[in-house]
């Protein structure tokens, strides 16, 4: 996937010993309105995504999932785009009780050519807002 624009808005760093979802959460709040951000598989964080798009107006974000990924068809857009909702861990409840059981996204399958399927989720849960095309992955 690529980007047509490329804004470093802000950055944390700090020692290795703490995770990179700790310094993500530093960044909560700091990305420009009318923005998404991409983060890497590894950010699988309901607390973090919950939080990036309530900081600000219009401000979204996107991962690639892995294929192990636990959730449940909520809604059905077409065959390669849907709305689902997944458990939030017990670790994550107790950290956070605030954030219940369950989070929704919106989860974009893209076929390869070779057959394979790969998969994201997103804040951007509109499909009239935010038709499939509008995410140039397809």
């Amino acid at each position: 996937m690529s980007t047509r624009t490329h804004i470093l808005s802000d950055a944390a760093f700090g020692p290795v010993s703490n995770s990179e979802i700790s310094y993500a959460q530093q960044l909560v709040g700091s990305a420009p309105e009318s923005s998404l951000t991409l983060f890497d598989r590894g950010f699988m964080s309901a607390e973090l995504f919950m939080s990036w798009e309530g900081c600000g107006q219009n401000t979204h974000w996107l991962t690639p999932i892995k294929s192990k990924m636990r959730y449940e068809i909520i809604e059905s857009y077409s065959e390669f785009d849907h709305l689902i909702e997944m458990p939030i861990s017990p670790q994550a409840q107790k950290q956070s009780p605030y954030l219940g059981d369950t989070w929704q996204a919106r989860l974009v399958l893209i076929p390869s050519p070779r057959g394979e399927i790969k998969g994201f989720i997103t804040s951007c849960r509109c499909p009239k807002q935010y038709p499939l095309i509008s995410f140039n992955i397809l």
